[in-house]
């Protein structure tokens, strides 16, 4: 099991049971995709119960990222990223509008593991679509002590809890899920807790839109828009569109 310092029950189960190909409760409900990263880049959420992805929406490893054991043995593998221009894995849209990929005007929640190793960027990307209106997870600028941001459509929501000087920060795995509903409120949990909500924004109702420089690309370890990669393990991807 995937165990931190905030150890929360539904958490551990959802990467487990997405794993297996089972839903508990309604952990398979709506979702879109889903990267375990065991030693490729394909995504497997149809093979969910409760499913709504429209396609197979399969990534491109790039440059030198591998896989490596995850947290314990017997759970898989994650990615390991080393950082540097090109090393990544990007999600092609297989359409021109709101899909699996592109959330423009719907909503979306994001599930993602992951170990820093080297944060030595500004805003360096976890995960991307791109810049402006789109949706991103990153570092939160060059805070340091470490801060993580999720910025989904209008809002942009950052940690209160730190985690680590730069840097690898506390070289911890973290558990990170930001959620948008379109035209309501976003949302940021970090190892089950609670970090931000965009009600103190000037704007805090969610509407995504393409960023309209990256050509409708997702990048897992890197920002499409403007590259920043990720520097360390990534684990475990889900996307949801609720």
């Amino acid at each position: 099991m995937k165990i931190f310092q905030h150890t929360h029950k539904a958490i551990i189960l959802t990467g487990v049971l997405l794993s297996q190909g089972v839903s508990h409760g309604a952990i398979g409900d709506g979702l879109l995709n889903y990267w375990n990263l065991n030693d490729n880049a394909n995504d497997t959420a149809g093979g969910n119960p409760g499913a709504t992805g429209t396609s197979d929406d399969h990534g491109t490893i790039n440059g030198t990222v591998t896989f490596v054991d995850s947290f314990s043995a017997g759970f898989g593998k994650a990615g390991s990223f080393p950082g540097g221009a090109g090393n990544n894995i990007t999600v092609p849209d297989p359409t021109g509008g709101t899909d699996d990929i592109d959330r423009t005007g719907a909503d979306i929640t994001i599930s993602i593991w992951f170990q820093a190793a080297d944060w030595n960027t500004g805003w360096q990307a976890i995960l991307a679509h791109g810049e402006g209106q789109d949706y991103r997870i990153a570092r939160s600028g060059t805070a340091n002590p470490t801060k993580f941001a999720a910025v989904v459509g209008t809002t942009d929501m950052q940690t209160v809890t730190t985690y680590g000087a730069p840097p690898a920060g506390d070289g911890l795995w973290h558990h990170l899920v930001a959620t948008g509903i379109n035209g309501g409120i976003g949302s940021l949990y970090v190892n089950g807790l609670l970090e931000s909500t965009s009600t103190g924004l000037a704007d805090p109702t969610v509407s995504i839109a393409p960023s309209g420089g990256n050509n409708n690309l997702l990048c897992i370890g890197c920002n499409p828009d403007n590259g920043r990669e990720f520097n360390g393990l990534i684990d475990d991807i889900a996307m949801w569109d609720r």
